[in-house]
C-alpha cells in the first residue's frame, strides 16, 4: 500500500492511503468502524526512507494502524510543510482506476471523511 497526498487549490488537503482496488478501499473503512464525526490525530512513524506506519488516534482513544506504507519522501515533506502543524486535513482511502487516483465511497462512506486536526512525525528506532 502506499500513502497519497493531494494538495489542489479550493479543494480540501487530502492524505490518503492508495489499495489496489475500490472494494479493498471500501472494505477497510468498514473494518475499521471509523467514527466519522470523531477528530482524529496522525501519529507518523518513518521506518525507511520509502517507507512509515501511519496511526490515527481517535478522540476517544480509538487507534488505526496502517503498516509499511510506501511514500514519496518529496511530497510528503511538501504536504506537510503546506499544512503546517494545527492545520486541519482529511484522511481517505485511494484507489487506482484508469490512472487516475480516486477517493474510495460507497454508500457507508459518502461524504463522510476522517478529519485530522493535528500530527507528529517521528523516526523509527
Amino acid at each position: 500500500m502506499q500513502l497519497i497526498t493531494k494538495l489542489i487549490k479550493d479543494k480540501p488537503i487530502l492524505l490518503g492511503v492508495k489499495y489496489e482496488s475500490e472494494y479493498r478501499a471500501i472494505q477497510k473503512y468498514k473494518d475499521f468502524g471509523f467514527d466519522f464525526e470523531k477528530s482524529f490525530h496522525a501519529e507518523i512513524e518513518i521506518i525507511t526512507h520509502t517507507n512509515l506506519n501511519l496511526t490515527l488516534v481517535c478522540d476517544n482513544g480509538d487507534k488505526f494502524v496502517y503498516r509499511d506504507l510506501e511514500f514519496n519522501g518529496r511530497k510528503l515533506k511538501m504536504f506537510f510543510d503546506y499544512v503546517k502543524q494545527n492545520t486541519p486535513f482529511t484522511f481517505v482511502h485511494f484507489y487506482t482506476h484508469l490512472d487516475n487516483e480516486l477517493v474510495a465511497q460507497d454508500r457507508y462512506s459518502r461524504e463522510k471523511y476522517v478529519r485530522v486536526t493535528g500530527y507528529t512525525i517521528k523516526q523509527a528506532h
